[in-house]
C-alpha cells in the first residue's frame, strides 16, 4: 500500500495516519521515489529492464491495450 496504494481503501484513515505519523514523508517523496534506488540499479545495465512477457504480448497483439506505468501510478 505505502508506494503503489494497493489495498488502500481497505484501511481506515486512522490506520493511515497511524502509518504516515510512524513513518513520515520528507519531501516530494512521489516525485523522488522511482528516481533512487531503480534507475541508478539499471542504467549500466539497460538490457536487464526487459519487460513483462504477458504485456510485451499484449502490446504486439492488441492495439487498444495500454501499457501500465509505474512512476505514473506512483504519482
Amino acid at each position: 500500500m505505502d508506494v503503489l496504494g494497493i489495498d488502500y481503501t481497505r484501511f481506515t484513515d486512522s490506520d493511515r495516519n497511524a502509518v504516515v505519523q510512524a513513518f513520515p514523508r520528507t519531501g516530494p517523496f512521489q516525485r523522488r521515489y522511482p528516481a533512487r534506488p531503480s534507475t541508478t540499479a539499471s542504467n549500466h545495465k539497460p538490457e536487464t529492464t526487459f519487460g513483462n512477457v504477458k504485456a510485451d504480448v499484449l502490446a504486439d497483439k492488441d492495439p487498444g491495450f495500454h501499457r501500465g506505468n509505474f512512476c505514473g501510478v506512483i504519482r
